[in-house]
């Protein structure tokens, strides 16, 4: 007789939790539908004097061509409060390999508001002359 009762308790939390699962996977997809999905927006050169729209929470990566062993670097000159630097890197292509050029890369997390973004390539020490290079890109960033 307790073997039979234990089995029905067992048989009974099984139940429960298999109708607790199926609870949530119907739950999931008006979750997930709530959830808004943000996206990440590479440009480069091409994008020079343009306008970009993008929403709060998007990132933007821009990504310029350097040579960082010639002294030059890109450099942000001015960024709009709509921007929210994240991080600056430069990778040589192919990696490793002494004196030659690679990619400067801007990653920034949007926020609303607009503004320009605008950088040059220039040497830092060298000051008051005017830049090898610049790049500007308009920033729109909604809700």
């Amino acid at each position: 007789m307790k073997r039979v009762r234990k089995e029905h308790q067992g048989r009974a939390t099984r139940c429960a939790l298999c109708a607790a699962m199926a609870i949530l996977l119907l739950a999931a997809p008006s979750f997930a539908s709530t959830v808004t999905a943000r996206r990440t927006v590479k440009v480069g050169v091409t994008w020079n004097g343009k306008e970009i729209k993008l929403k709060s929470g998007d990132k933007l990566v821009v990504r310029l061509a350097g040579n960082a062993t010639t002294g030059f670097l890109w450099a942000i000159v001015s960024k709009p409060k709509a921007l929210r630097l994240i991080r600056s890197t430069y990778v040589t292509s192919p990696p490793g390999r002494i004196g030659q050029g690679g990619t400067f890369g801007f990653r920034f997390c949007a926020v609303v508001g607009r503004g320009t973004l605008k950088l040059a390539y220039r040497r830092p020490w060298e000051k008051g002359k005017a830049s090898e290079q610049s790049f500007s890109i308009k920033v729109r960033v909604r809700r």
